[in-house]
């Protein structure tokens, strides 16, 4: 067991160095203003992710241990890491994007989350702990057959498979126009370093990894505003004057127009059916469920995650209003981004 943990680290080592080598290759035949600390943040954080990968291996004695952490985490953990896994780079560089070239009617699916979370509580949550699962598409086999099993598993993997795609494709987007690296490289660094920590370490590596990364994720858009806001005549009612005056602050489109973009109602109804999807049948958040101690902190996992919920999806909106208004007010530092979703990351 010694010697492969061993040889498994040795891999692990020879992976990130070549990884790292790369990386430094392509920064440096870019010109870009990457110094010692910006090489620093980055070795440490990728390093402290792969490290608790490798730290949980020695923790997994059983399937339970592997598949659902071995039913131990606390509430308060389990929440954030449901956010966090809900809220994926998509959301962090889309939802400003949303708001800096449209509005904020999209931000009306957060008023979802309040008629969601009592349903998953009380409905979904109670029958998947009598089950004793290991996940949401056991319980179909047990209340239909194997094959209504099989095919809805089939589709999920099918979903998250796209879904993926995007869920990379974000933050590569991110590394790539901060660092200069090819795009496709940075999509390869991201899927190579989440499948080294995920494979080794199990869900308990996965939850701690997603705390860790919604705290960073988080801080870092919370700085940026700061920063932007700072630098705007009037400081924070100065940003939200001239993103007011722009029409980046509404959100009360009530037209019943079918062929609208976006209306209150169906960012609310569309809001409403995606959340129980997600937050009641999606495997990505019924694992991190069953991964609580007891159902009671399932429970007290789901209403605090309704409660941060609020403040985060409030300061992804804002964020777009935020780099609005910074980039009316110095027109000239606004870049010619063929991708608007690289607006935060530039």
């Amino acid at each position: 067991m010694i010697n492969g943990r061993l040889v498994t680290i040795a891999l692990l080592a020879a992976v990130l160095t070549v990884l790292l080598l790369a990386m430094y290759y392509f920064i440096s035949t870019q010109n870009l203003t990457i110094g010692s600390l910006d090489w620093i943040v980055m070795i440490v954080y990728i390093g402290a992710t792969v490290a608790l990968g490798v730290w949980f291996v020695r923790e997994q004695r059983t399937v339970k241990d592997y598949f659902l952490a071995g039913q131990s985490m606390n509430w308060f953990v389990v929440a954030i890491s449901v956010i966090a896994a809900l809220f994926s780079g998509i959301s962090y560089l889309g939802a400003p994007t949303e708001v800096f070239v449209h509005d904020m009617t999209y931000a009306v699916s957060l008023l979802s989350f309040f008629i969601a979370t009592p349903i998953i509580i009380f409905v979904f949550l109670p029958k998947f702990y009598r089950a004793n699962l290991y996940s949401a598409y056991e319980y179909l086999e047990r209340r239909f057959d194997q094959q209504v099993r099989t095919w809805s598993s089939a589709m999920f993997i099918l979903r998250v498979l796209f879904y993926l795609a995007l869920a990379i494709y974000a933050p590569s987007l991110a590394l790539s126009a901060v660092t200069g690296l090819p795009l496709w490289f940075a999509i390869a660094v991201i899927g190579i370093l989440t499948t080294i920590y995920t494979t080794l370490g199990g869900m308990k590596a996965v939850i701690w990894t997603d705390v860790m990364q919604f705290f960073v994720l988080l801080g870092g858009q919370i700085v940026i505003a700061w920063v932007a806001m700072s630098r705007i005549p009037g400081g924070f009612s100065g940003t939200m004057d001239i993103a007011a005056a722009a029409g980046k602050l509404d959100f009360a489109n009530f037209d019943l127009s079918l062929t609208a973009r976006v209306t209150f109602w169906g960012a609310l109804i569309g809001g409403l059916f995606n959340n129980l999807v997600q937050m009641g049948t999606d495997q990505i958040s019924v694992q991190r469920y069953l991964t609580a101690k007891d159902h009671r902190e399932a429970n007290k996992s789901l209403w605090f995650k309704l409660i941060v919920t609020v403040p985060v999806v409030v300061v992804f909106y804002l964020m777009g209003a935020v780099l609005f208004s910074f980039y009316q007010t110095y027109p000239d530092r606004l870049p010619d981004l063929a991708q608007q979703d690289r607006i935060l990351p530039y």
